[in-house]
């Protein structure tokens, strides 16, 4: 088949990859439109990918315009893209054409009926709380539960998410549950460095890692109460690392682990991580931490799954349905940070119990669908609505 394959924003770069490898694996042509990127950039010159959304707004000087007046430019360069695109596929004819994100529902629902004119049109719902319940702009949320109606098949990776669906009004005929694999692989070295873990260098951290784009909806700043929650023996022995590219404010977290006397506990890597230093992050950490307000699939938990270290999460979304609370870590209630505390402070004080969750970690990593399995399912999904 021939698939067309878009995510505007670039908003799930490993998972689009994972994805379009495991479909090329099995014999299908897929071609790859994205936004123009920086040098640097994940994605930036691989094979397949087209640059084809945004141009210019890679460029600092326009990166650097007051947030709203980027916003606007942006939402006039996505209309002309989609239009353009339009055009580009009515030549190409693909076979199938799957969006994995719609990242301005007020102008995307209007060409999803001219896409459905060339091919059958199939959306990945990743957040089934449409951008975390916290989009950019009111705009930018403007119709983004209505816009789900308009496409041939939905998917989705979470049995909560199929109901939540649903609910919006969509018929349960069209969604999909495929799962989500695994963003990295379980090697022996890997295994090796789990059954290992318990022999930490005698008076070093405990590392707890709080991973990925720092937004609202992480908990960055639950994590900190938590911190400062904790008996002082266990946070004395604590290190929280907060790795990942600011999409939010982050002085009112710097002034609250001050307040909190806990800022000495905390190393800020704010920047962007790459894809060759992915691993390293997380195998450098003890603890991963996923205090989320709202989440469907997670990209950082399919990362984590790979490394083998517990995990410390909220009780939603994937995480309910993947961990098992006490085998693989803990999972505690949505911005419950005595719980948090509490959680941690039984890891940060066990390199046993972090030994143990660990290898349970790379257990259930290794039991999910491969990304083969996945293109497989994805590939059937195409079939029914191509017929």
């Amino acid at each position: 088949m021939k698939i067309a394959m878009i995510d505007p924003s670039l908003f799930t770069w490993p998972y689009d990859k994972a994805l379009i490898d495991g479909l090329q694996a099995h014999g299908h042509k897929v071609k790859f439109y994205t936004k123009f990127l920086s040098q640097g950039e994940q994605g930036k010159g691989s094979e397949g990918l087209t640059e084809f959304f945004y141009w210019g707004l890679q460029f600092d000087p326009i990166k650097n315009l007051p947030h709203p007046l980027f916003l606007g430019l942006k939402g006039i360069s996505h209309m002309f893209s989609m239009a353009v695109l339009w055009f580009v596929l009515l030549r190409e004819k693909p076979d199938v054409i799957h969006f994995q994100w719609v990242p301005l529902p007020i102008v995307d629902r209007f060409f999803v009926p001219l896409f459905q004119k060339i091919a059958p049109v199939v959306l990945t719902v990743h957040d089934s709380s449409p951008f975390n319940g916290n989009p950019k702009s009111k705009i930018q949320g403007m119709g983004s539960t209505q816009v789900m109606k308009l496409f041939d098949k939905l998917i989705v990776h979470t049995k909560n998410a199929v109901q939540v669906v649903k609910s919006y009004g969509v018929n349960e005929s069209k969604i999909t549950q495929i799962a989500h694999g695994v963003l990295g692989v379980v090697s022996i070295k890997t295994v090796a460095a789990a059954k290992t873990s318990s022999n930490q260098q005698e008076g070093a951290p405990v590392t707890v890692l709080l991973f990925g784009h720092l937004k609202p909806y992480k908990g960055a700043d639950i994590l900190i109460e938590a911190l400062a929650k904790m008996s002082k023996e266990a946070r004395e022995k604590t290190l929280l690392k907060i790795v990942g590219k600011p999409q939010m404010d982050v002085q009112p977290l710097f002034d609250r682990a001050k307040a909190l006397d806990v800022d000495k506990n905390i190393q800020w890597d704010l920047r962007f991580i790459g894809d060759d230093e992915i691993e390293s992050v997380f195998s450098n950490a003890d603890i991963t931490a996923m205090p989320y307000r709202e989440i469907d699939a997670s990209g950082v938990l399919m990362v984590a799954l790979s490394i083998g270290k517990p995990i410390v999460a909220s009780r939603i979304g994937l995480f309910k349905e993947l961990l098992n609370d006490g085998e693989h870590g803990y999972l505690i209630e949505q911005e419950d940070a005595n719980a948090l505390a509490v959680a941690l402070e039984k890891l940060v004080s066990d390199a046993a119990l972090r030994q143990e969750m660990g290898l349970n970690v790379i257990a259930l990593g290794q039991s999910i669908p491969s990304w083969n399995d996945i293109a497989l399912t994805t590939q059937k999904t195409y079939e029914s609505i191509a017929a």
